[in-house]
């Protein structure tokens, strides 16, 4: 389990590695902010691209502290 802000997650449970190897692809990202701008969000490129790499880090984070096997 990882605590992230009072959550916990199974970070070892099969369904939550494939969302981890969806969350590092940058396509991935991509997609989520073209339905945000679908839904009316108007974001420029920087803050898309700040985004990704917010998003990209995060995910880092979550592998640094997950326990391999």
């Amino acid at each position: 389990m990882v605590r992230i802000l009072n959550y916990e997650f199974d970070v070892q449970h099969p369904s939550m590695n494939t969302i981890l190897k969806r969350l590092k692809e940058p396509s991935t990202w991509k997609g989520l902010i073209s339905l945000a701008a679908i839904a009316g969000w108007q974001l420029n490129v920087a803050q898309e691209e700040q985004i990704v790499a917010a998003a990209l880090s995060l995910v880092a984070l979550i592998e640094i502290l997950r326990v391999g096997k």
